[in-house]
Parts: structure tokens; sequence; C-alpha cells
């Protein structure tokens, strides 16, 4: 495999053949889900935003960090930095409003043990996440939950 550097654009080259060849585990394409186009509008059109996609499946390990990011996007660690405080963010930021996000997720579906909640979304203990919870949103998990339960907020 011939690899180029400076190039404009970054590419991966096939035999198209490779296009049509089985996938393993799937025994058809029945077991995909159909494509109804909602796939395209979820995509995420900046960087932050493909960071944000990245980072979702490494909330159990605390969020995504800054190396593994670079190391996926291809850009260097400071590179990656820079780009994101162009657009206004930072990893930190984005890790930060998913965790959020989860816990009231959480949160709203059943009483779930905080510590468990906490561990799922990466903190090593519960005071750790009832501190985070407090800065986003003002409220301690339990306070907040009943104020959704009471319906003070949405």
């Amino acid at each position: 495999v011939a690899v180029t550097t400076g190039a404009r654009h970054s590419a991966i080259e096939f035999p198209r053949r490779y296009l049509s060849a089985r996938t393993p585990g799937l025994s058809s394409m029945a077991e995909c889900p159909p494509d109804d186009g909602a796939l395209a509008e979820d995509l995420p059109t900046n960087l932050s935003g493909c960071c944000a996609a990245l980072a979702r499946a490494y909330l159990p390990q605390g969020g995504l960090k800054i190396a593994r990011a670079a190391e996926i996007t291809g850009f260097s660690a400071r590179t990656l930095q820079r780009l994101l405080a162009e657009e206004g963010t930072s990893l930190a930021e984005i890790n930060d409003r998913l965790r959020c996000a989860a816990a009231i997720a959480q949160l709203r579906e059943d009483k779930k043990d905080l510590t468990q909640i906490a561990l799922q979304l990466g903190y090593a203990e519960r005071a750790s996440f009832i501190r985070s919870f407090r800065r986003w949103t003002g409220d301690t998990p339990r306070r907040y939950q009943a104020r959704l339960s009471r319906g003070e907020i949405t």
C-alpha cells in the first residue's frame, strides 16, 4: 500500500469487488436497519460534532481523551485542540455535555442508584458525579429528579 503525505484529501482505495463482499457476522442484509434517510440527518457536520459522536462510546471510561481523539481523527493533539477552539469548544466541554445529557436521561428513566449512574459515566465515585451534576444543573441529582417528577422541569 502506497502512502502519500501532504495530499489535499484523505482517501482509501480498494478493488470494487470488495463492495459486494459479505460482512462477517451478518447472515443477510435483512439484519441491517432500513435506510430511511434519518441517519444522514443525524451525521455531524463539523469537527466538534464528530468528536461528540466518537466520545459517546468513551463515556464509561471517563470520556474521550485528547490523545485517542487525535489518533482517531488523524490530527495532532494540538491541532485538534486548536480546531475545536475555533469552533468555540474543547474536548473536555464535549465530554461534559455528553455526561450531563446521559445523566439526565438516566435520572428521567427511573430511580437508578446514583453510584451506578456515576460508574456508567466514568466517575470513580458517587461524590465526584454529584459535584459535576450540581455544576451542570445547579441541583443535586436527587433534587433534579424530584423537580422532574413534580413537573417543574421538562
